[in-house]
């Protein structure tokens, strides 16, 4: 679809992955969004997009930062940077330390954060 002009792509996989009734459902969070991680990335080589930078905000798309740097670094997406926003360090904390370590760059959503 779109939005304000720009267009939006909805993921939505087909297993039922993501079909918990909340977004934050348990044990499995840190597979379920990894898996998430993983399609975005792929969906952006197979559709051909050649991203400037990627963007990940807090801990749910924190695998990014290192599915990228790990697998996709020398791919058709090798030019682009990662930023990687932390807005909840409450959650998912080794996921964002991870994160940390592989994004060319950090911000937080304030200046007091």
């Amino acid at each position: 679809g779109k939005v304000e002009g720009l267009s939006v792509y909805f993921l939505e996989p087909q297993n039922g992955f993501f079909s918990t009734g909340s977004i934050y459902a348990g044990l499995n969070d840190g597979a379920r969004f990894g898996f998430f991680c993983h399609a975005a990335l792929e969906f952006l080589v197979q559709m051909g997009f050649r991203p400037d930078i990627i963007h990940c905000h807090d801990w749910t798309s924190a695998p990014v930062a290192w599915l990228y740097k790990e697998h996709y670094a020398q791919s058709a997406l090798s030019s682009a940077r990662v930023v990687f926003t932390i807005h909840n360090l409450e959650f998912g904390a080794i996921f964002i330390g991870k994160a940390m370590a592989h994004a060319d760059k950090a911000t937080t959503v304030s200046g007091t954060y």
